[in-house]
């Protein structure tokens, strides 16, 4: 029975751990490295000639009381970096106080002024309080406006631009990403000379704009560029996307001697968004390598890093995690400037709870990595001991895992059958399931527990049944399951608990403690299997679609490779004959002690219809 796919092209594969490993190894190296983030980034490029400016003109008792109203504004922020808010409210209330003796329209008091207003827009901005920290920049804007025009303060303009800048902090502060990532395309925009005029305040030219002085405007396209990393990296990536293609200026400093570090992260960043994550993995490793440099997109690169390592290998990754959170932490003495504070505390979010199980997290995880596109798409779909380990290994030239995700999915499969989790939550597991393996042949022996989800879901989808035996099946599992117990030792996992109930209903992992507890209670183990046999086999049979299904005898596997690649629609040349990897010598029975019709009998009871759909055989004769 054959089953309609696209015929596509080749895929490209790659070694994700391989990948992986390089970009943990390239994070541990960089987030090493001493920040090189120079005056430029930090903002103190223009702070600190602008301030030389200013002890210029000023005379000396002018810059004394300049002075002594500015220190109050900074002691006021720094009250309100270590959070205490009404501390600093009532600094700056002071500053007020101070600053109203003062002649009015001054330049002491236009520059006092500014420093006063930038302070308490910060401090409103913490609050919440959108429209007073607007009210408070708009305000600032105005006295440098007045200080570059009456005054003479030709530096002031990109200290305008900077006032501007902080605008795109405020929109992003109150949730109007769109907004800011815009306005900060609209200051490079400026800064670059592409535009002559910016949406709040007055007083801007082209001709303007190009008198900065050049380290200037590289300072302000390093922080322009910074905020918009940290704004992508804070929303969900279905938002970041779109708002990621309103800031096309990372484009234009691909050589650019002191901003390609930009460029580098905009790579990185459109790898991410669209999923590119074989470039994403390589790219990243690159930037990581190189640590903390102009800019802050070190670390908006480190946590999208950390997040496609939840995603990708979420069990494998758990280890690296934890240390991410633990190194970010220690990011807290950075300066804000370097590392901003909702970058560290997310990548701190994403360490591994032992609260939830790795499935779990990934439901919550933003992130969706595309892969090559499948020439096809393959379920095994039989129980477990019938050929799932044999149909990987025939598939082993394409992508195709035996297993994969075992534990996690059974975690899952198991909760939803007791209401520990929603269908919703089961479904969107098993979607993240497969963007995680993307597989060509998914050969797993717990797919029937949701065969009906994967029929729906995947309507392009084939389905390879394999039915062995009920005697082969039933000695195989009992061996398989005599092995686990030896394996798990005294405390077997829940979730083996939960799966031996599920099938079972009465499972005790005592009866597998040894081939003598088997023997003494094998005539009642034997008929559970031959139920679940029956059961399981007939509700597979009955979900089938008979257009997408192929049904196999496990013992003509081997015969069987032309019919699997007329159902892949793929040439028969392309398996391969490496699938008796599972096989070892069978030749113990564990029910040898059964009377051989009495299991005939049970398989009569119990199975005689599975037994005649699929044509198998009981202790080597039909029915």
């Amino acid at each position: 029975m054959k089953h309609h796919m696209p015929q596509v092209k080749d895929a490209i594969s790659f070694n994700i751990n391989t990948q992986l490993a390089r970009g943990i190894m390239a994070f541990r190296q960089g987030q090493g490295l001493t920040p090189s983030m120079s005056d430029a980034g930090t903002g103190e490029l223009y702070r600190a000639r602008s301030q030389a400016v200013i002890r210029d003109r000023l005379s000396d008792d002018q810059y004394t009381d300049y002075t002594h109203i500015r220190d109050m504004a900074r002691d006021a922020i720094s009250l309100i970096h270590v959070g205490t808010m009404d501390a600093a409210a009532q600094k700056f209330a002071e500053a007020k106080a101070e600053l109203t003796v003062r002649q009015p329209q001054t330049e002491t008091h236009l520059l006092c002024q500014a420093w006063i207003d930038q302070g308490l827009a910060y401090l409103e901005t913490r609050r919440g309080h959108w429209g007073t920290a607007c009210h408070r920049l708009n305000s600032a804007i105005a006295a440098d406006q007045q200080l570059e025009e009456d005054f003479g303060y030709d530096i002031f303009h990109i200290g305008r631009v900077h006032i501007v800048h902080l605008r795109v902090r405020l929109l992003a502060a109150e949730g109007h990403y769109e907004d800011a990532i815009v306005l900060a395309q609209q200051i490079a925009a400026y800064v670059l000379g592409q535009s002559d005029t910016l949406p709040f305040g007055n007083g801007w030219t082209a001709e303007k704009a190009r008198s900065v002085p050049t380290d200037l405007q590289h300072a302000m396209l390093i922080r322009i560029s910074s905020e918009v990393g940290t704004i992508l990296a804070s929303v969900p990536a279905d938002v970041a996307n779109t708002l990621f293609e309103k800031f096309p200026s990372w484009t234009l400093y691909a050589k650019h001697p002191i901003l390609s570090e930009i460029y580098d992260w905009g790579q990185v960043k459109k790898d991410y968004l669209s999923g590119e994550v074989e470039s994403f993995l390589r790219r990243a490793a690159d930037v990581l390598m190189l640590g903390p440099r102009e800019t802050s997109l070190w670390y908006s690169v480190a946590l999208d890093f950390c997040r496609v390592c939840a995603v990708l290998r979420p069990k494998q990754t758990r280890n690296f995690l934890n240390d991410a959170a633990e190194a970010a932490q220690k990011w807290c003495d950075i300066s804000v400037a370097i590392c901003p504070p909702q970058l560290r505390l997310a990548l701190q979010a994403l360490a591994p709870s032992p609260a939830h199980t790795n499935a779990q997290q990934d439901l919550a995880t933003p992130y969706v990595a595309s892969r090559p596109q499948r020439q096809f798409q393959l379920y095994s779909v039989g129980l477990p001991r019938t050929g799932t380990s044999s149909l990987a290994n025939i598939f082993a030239n394409f992508r195709s895992v035996n297993e994969f995700q075992e534990k996690e999915t059974m975690e899952i499969v198991t909760a939803h059958r007791f209401g520990r989790i929603s269908t919703q939550d089961f479904h969107a597991f098993l979607d993240n399931r497969d963007i995680n393996g993307h597989l060509e042949m998914d050969a797993a022996s717990f797919n029937h527990f949701y065969l009906d989800y994967l029929i729906h879901r995947y309507p392009h989808a084939g389905f390879i049944f394999t039915v062995r035996d009920p005697y082969g099946w039933t000695n195989s599992y009992m061996k398989l399951l005599l092995r686990w117990k030896q394996i798990f030792g005294e405390t077997p996992p829940q979730w083996t608990n939960d799966y031996g109930r599920m099938i079972f209903n009465d499972f005790q992992w005592a009866t597998f403690q040894s081939e003598e507890t088997l023997s003494q209670n094998i005539q009642a183990t034997a008929e559970q299997f031959i139920i679940h046999w029956g059961e399981a086999n007939r509700r597979i049979l009955g979900l089938l679609p008979p257009d997408r299904s192929l049904i196999i005898n496990t013992d003509e596997l081997s015969h069987s490779l032309g019919h699997i690649a007329e159902f892949a629609q793929i040439s028969p040349s392309t398996l391969t004959d490496r699938h008796h990897t599972n096989i070892g010598p069978d030749r113990q029975d564990l029910m040898a002690t059964l009377n051989p019709s009495w299991f005939a009998d049970r398989c009569r009871e119990h199975a005689s219809d599975v037994i005649a759909m699929t044509d198998v055989c009981v202790n080597g004769k039909v029915l």
